[in-house]
């Protein structure tokens, strides 16, 4: 058997490669060898020689080849001879945590001769269904204030996202509900530092120069929604500041937890801003956040509407 398995959410390929594994050995009703390989420089006579060495005696062996996407001598020589891996005690399948280009020969051959599985990066419904079936298997529960905070501090890591439900879910084995204080305590956020960039050229109200950075956001493959909700994130992190100068407010539990280098930056650029300034945009920006997920308008569009508004 053939597979390809791809996509930029790599946590729920990596999941589905380990499922395969797992019914091909309950088929079998035994384990089998495993091999894993890199594809950068990998040569098909290499896996031919360690399938025939395997199932000689017709064992099943499976073989992982991750990065082979480059590798055009591989998939070259794979068009010619790999119809020969279709047997049923061989599973070979090829990893890889990027999109594909489908109208690739190789791409075209493998589904016509074996299975394909894309994983694209995940949706916010996707990741928090994802947040739901982890909390519902270990039989805990979490404020909506924590699940929107912990979104955000994760982003589309899914890997980091998993890594910090399990540190909450100790933190709490006994209440069993995860609260936003939680999140605040145990959770650090990921942080985009070309964020900061961005939100300069607002704070300068140059447009131009604030569109140019989000475009390149965009051209590095960042989706829209990422990058309205950093700038959620930090124009937040601007207002409590700017509310604890101007106000003498005392600092808060929010802002005592918060990472160091967020925090310098957030008052190094709250600075530029009024607070009526810095409430009305923040507002502008949850304006655009609804629009989009009513389907008013398009992310893209968004996050245009925001800058030119300025």
């Amino acid at each position: 058997m053939i597979y390809l398995i791809f996509g930029q959410n790599s946590f729920f390929a990596h999941r589905k490669l380990k499922q395969i594994l797992a019914e091909r050995q309950k088929f079998f009703e035994k384990n089998f060898p495993i091999f894993k390989f890199s594809g950068k420089n990998l040569q098909l006579d290499t896996i031919e020689e360690k399938i025939q060495n395997n199932t000689l005696f017709g064992e099943t062996t499976a073989i992982i080849i991750e990065e082979i996407w480059q590798n055009q001598k591989f998939k070259k020589e794979f068009l010619k001879r790999g119809k020969k891996f279709t047997s049923s005690n061989i599973l070979l399948m090829f990893f890889e945590k990027q999109d594909l280009n489908k109208k690739d020969p190789f791409f075209e051959f493998i589904q016509k001769i074996g299975q394909v599985y894309e994983f694209p990066e995940p949706s916010l419904h996707q990741i928090r269904e994802f947040i739901k079936e982890t909390l519902v298997q270990g039989r805990f529960q979490i404020q909506p204030s924590a699940e929107q905070l912990l979104i955000e501090f994760t982003q589309k890591d899914l890997w980091n996202l998993n890594t910090q439900l399990e540190k909450l879910m100790a933190f709490r084995s006994k209440e069993r509900i995860i609260k936003k204080e939680d999140v605040l305590l145990l959770v650090k956020p990921k942080i985009d530092t070309n964020i900061f960039q961005t939100i300069d050229a607002l704070a300068e109200k140059n447009k131009k120069k604030a569109l140019a950075h989000i475009y390149n956001h965009l051209e590095q493959g960042e989706s829209p929604l990422y990058i309205l909700s950093m700038m959620k994130y930090q124009f937040k992190n601007l207002l409590m500041v700017k509310e604890q100068a101007t106000l003498g407010k005392t600092l808060t539990d929010e802002l005592k937890d918060m990472h160091p280098l967020v925090l310098r930056k957030a008052r190094y650029q709250s600075r530029r801003f009024t607070l009526e300034q810095l409430k009305k945009f923040y507002h502008k920006i949850f304006k655009i956040d609804l629009a989009i997920k009513q389907g008013k308008i398009a992310p893209e569009e968004g996050l245009e509407l925001l800058v030119l508004d300025l």
